[in-house]
């Protein structure tokens, strides 16, 4: 991680406070209105940010001249895996921006109240950040005015779980993920989609709803909604394999030139990982994150896993 921090200061040139490279601030207007904002470490005097770049002291005067504040975002919030980033208020209530970008559906927009914080509704999904935002403002506008806010609901679609006696157990959106936890300490997220009423794909694979529950109860899993997804360096954790002291993780960050990862850490220090082996394809990450595991557990030394050389194939371990 970069140990170079990014300088926020005032009019005068005096240091408000400052964020670590890649951290995050949040611009507060007088209206009530709040975004996020993730900032990139530039030199000693210059940041960028949502694609622009700023000196310290253009940043400053802007924010003056628009009446709007800067503070470090200290508590990132997430709903249903997705980190808030725009809350605009609506007399009792407010809409909120949502985003995660491992999503098939990244953006979405919800309503709620203020007096109670944690009551997200009336979700709106899009694929794109402008939909998103132009959802954000127009049902701001809607709640203020007391009118209803139509709009495109076709992906406000919702996954239903059930138990093997039928039982409901939970929903998530279309696009949203899973984390699935094995008796041997193994978690995996997985990415589902919408089929119908009765069908999921989870990771790509379809699945009826019931064969579903029947398939995790003879595997003595427990399946729960991925609430607040762990990103590190960018890369989702999608799998997490313990190993005596240890616990190894898999990752996927689609942006990057090697999309995958496999790290080790410390079971007593979550989030902690170095050691990283990165990989162009998911099916060679996981090989290399079992055989990491295995070593582990057998306390045998271990190198990266190097994939066949073109022409050949390799049977991958389960």
């Amino acid at each position: 991680m970069s140990d170079k921090q990014i300088r926020f200061i005032g009019t005068d040139g005096g240091t408000l406070f400052t964020i670590p490279d890649g951290g995050s601030v949040v611009i507060s207007h007088e209206s009530g209105e709040q975004h996020v904002m993730d900032c990139n470490y530039v030199d000693e005097t210059h940041f960028e940010t949502q694609g622009a770049r700023y000196s310290h002291n253009k940043h400053a005067a802007m924010l003056a001249d628009r009446g709007t504040s800067a503070a470090p975002e200290t508590a990132p919030e997430y709903h249903g895996g997705y980190r808030i980033v725009a809350r605009i208020p609506a007399g009792e209530q407010a809409v909120v921006l949502g985003h995660a970008p491992h999503r098939r559906l990244p953006w979405a927009t919800w309503q709620l109240g203020c007096a109670a914080p944690g009551v997200y509704s009336c979700a709106i999904y899009r694929p794109e950040r402008m939909d998103a935002v132009d959802d954000l403002y127009k049902r701001g506008n809607a709640l203020r005015q007391g009118i209803p806010y139509q709009a495109d609901r076709d992906s406000d679609k919702h996954i239903r779980f059930i138990t093997p006696d039928y039982k409901e157990r939970f929903t998530i959106p279309d696009g949203g993920s899973i984390v699935i936890s094995y008796p041997d300490g193994e978690e995996r997220a997985a990415e589902c989609k919408f089929l119908d009423e009765c069908h999921t794909a989870v990771d790509g694979e379809c699945y009826h709803i019931c064969q579903f529950a029947e398939i995790m109860r003879n595997a003595g899993a427990e399946v729960e909604p991925e609430t607040a997804p762990e990103i590190v360096q960018g890369y989702h954790i999608l799998r997490r394999m313990s190993a005596r002291d240890k616990v190894m993780v898999m990752g996927h960050n689609p942006r990057a030139p090697q999309p995958w990862v496999t790290w080790q850490g410390d079971r007593d220090s979550p989030g902690d990982y170095n050691w990283g082996h990165y990989y162009g394809k998911r099916e060679h990450a996981r090989i290399d994150l079992a055989k990491r595991a295995a070593a582990e557990r057998h306390g045998t030394p271990y190198t990266p896993y190097r994939p066949p050389e073109a022409g050949k194939t390799e049977v991958p371990e389960a």
